[in-house]
């Protein structure tokens, strides 16, 4: 169950603004995000994971929360909450060090490969640059 946090007092694992000036705080512990206006100077109902996530990124283009978990598996959801999350991606052969959205764009960079992926809005693999193998490009379904 989501928890309180106006009762309970912690340290942020991240933070961004969305693209309604509310403050998105990642919660790993209790695999949740809060939301946190500053408009209304309260938390807004917290966003609860489907676990405890190795990272998160907002998109304000699509005003989405793509979060990562430590299978690989990435998943997407309304940066708003209104939808429970859903199977995006699959991070494979790979973890990640950081996600970040760029416009429809979702990049991450691989820790052991040393490989940059580039997901499309829709989570297929469009670009993958690797220390070994230079770059490539092309549509790749990840299934």
């Amino acid at each position: 169950p989501p928890i309180d946090a106006n009762r309970v007092p912690f340290v942020a694992d991240e933070a961004t603004l969305d693209r309604e000036g509310n403050v998105l705080l990642l919660d790993r512990i209790k695999g949740q995000i809060l939301r946190w206006s500053p408009k209304l100077r309260a938390y807004l109902s917290p966003i609860p994971l489907l676990g405890s996530p190795s990272d998160f990124a907002y998109s304000r283009e699509s005003h989405r929360l793509f979060v990562m978990y430590g299978d690989g598996s990435i998943t997407v959801q309304p940066a708003d909450g209104s939808l429970p999350e859903r199977a995006f991606s699959h991070a494979k052969r790979h973890r990640s060090t950081k996600l970040v959205a760029i416009g429809p764009f979702l990049a991450f960079m691989g820790l052991y490969e040393e490989r940059l992926v580039i997901l499309s809005e829709n989570g297929d693999r469009i670009l993958w640059v690797s220390k070994d193998a230079g770059l490539s490009w092309g549509f790749e379904a990840d299934g």
